[in-house]
């Protein structure tokens, strides 16, 4: 809790610890935990989701589709994502169907923001959570980015590999955005 508050009083100077907001959030990340989501080696997924429920920020990108096929050489992915309003298609070949997915969203961010395309993906990490449903496991995602100035981890939960990695991905890109609000 007083992490949490810590969060939100960085973000938001004048909230208060009685603030009704921080029960809020405290119940969501209770949530997002009991489905799989681990939050301690991912702050910046954590300080999205603080600032996201106190509402100063809103998502910059919105996943409307995604298409990804893996052959035996080479994986690609379409992406349609709703940026500011305005739709965006685009593809990308990559060396497996993460990479795809990471440059075909880079392609269409890139359109809109040039910035937040020159972030680097430093550290990618998968494991089951819960070994005992078999293929049927959900996966954690971890990803650690970094920039010029900062690196900063964060985290996807799915029982789709490219589901998962795309949450964390996205939540990469929105905290590059969001540290140039902050």
């Amino acid at each position: 809790k007083s992490a949490i508050f810590e969060i939100a009083n960085r973000l938001l100077p004048k909230i208060t610890r009685k603030d009704e907001r921080l029960v809020k959030i405290i119940e969501n990340i209770k949530l997002l935990e009991k489905q799989g989501y681990q939050f301690e080696d991912s702050q910046a997924s954590l300080e999205l989701l603080v600032a996201k429920n106190l509402e100063i920020y809103q998502n910059f990108v919105e996943i409307i589709d995604t298409k990804v096929i893996v052959e035996k050489d080479i994986s690609i992915a379409v992406v349609k994502v709703k940026i500011q309003d305005r739709e965006r298609l685009s593809s990308a070949e990559g060396n497996g169907p993460f990479d795809a997915v990471n440059k075909a969203l880079r392609k269409a961010i890139g359109k809109i923001n040039e910035n937040l395309i020159n972030i680097e993906l430093i550290d990618y990490k998968v494991r089951a959570i819960e070994s005992s449903a078999g293929s049927d496991s959900k996966v954690i995602v971890n990803i650690q980015t970094k920039n010029k100035d900062k690196t900063w981890d964060t985290v996807g939960v799915s029982t789709d590999i490219v589901e998962a990695s795309m949450q964390a991905l996205i939540d990469s890109i929105e905290y590059a955005k969001f540290m140039k609000m902050i």
